[in-house]
């Protein structure tokens, strides 16, 4: 399993130089946190980190699809997920402002699943209907 994971020391090697990320993820747990998602493809995490002293920056496309019932028919309907985001990670005792939502870094690891797993949740709408119902 894939772990979106790094220590700051792991980071701060990359400081000033390219901080590529392209992995394929599980992220299954998130089905018992919603019960509506049937199935979770594996997710595509592309993107980049940009480390300096103060911040640690993602840049990433989350890529993939989720099952879920028609809200009609409750057949399953796939629904493709395709996001673009930013977060941010503050490094110790760093004031960044900033129109963004941040993350402070509490000890010396920073995680980004808990981050995607969140993205992903918010992804699910209300509602789905699957496209070829008879009228």
């Amino acid at each position: 399993m894939i772990q979106l994971k790094w220590t700051l020391n792991q980071l701060q090697k990359y400081r000033n130089k390219d901080f590529t990320i392209d992995e394929m993820i599980r992220v299954d747990e998130i089905k018992q946190t919603d019960p509506t998602i049937r199935e979770v493809s594996p997710m595509h995490i592309t993107g980049r980190g940009d480390i300096d002293s103060t911040k640690v920056t993602f840049h990433i496309n989350i890529e993939g699809h989720l099952i879920l019932p028609c809200s009609r028919t409750l057949v399953d309907v796939k629904l493709p997920i395709n996001v673009d985001t930013t977060e941010t990670f503050l490094l110790q005792g760093s004031v960044y402002e900033t129109e963004e939502e941040t993350y402070q870094v509490k000890g010396d690891v920073i995680d980004l699943m808990p981050v995607i797993r969140e993205i992903l949740l918010l992804e699910v709408p209300m509602q789905v209907f699957c496209d070829d119902v008879e009228s």
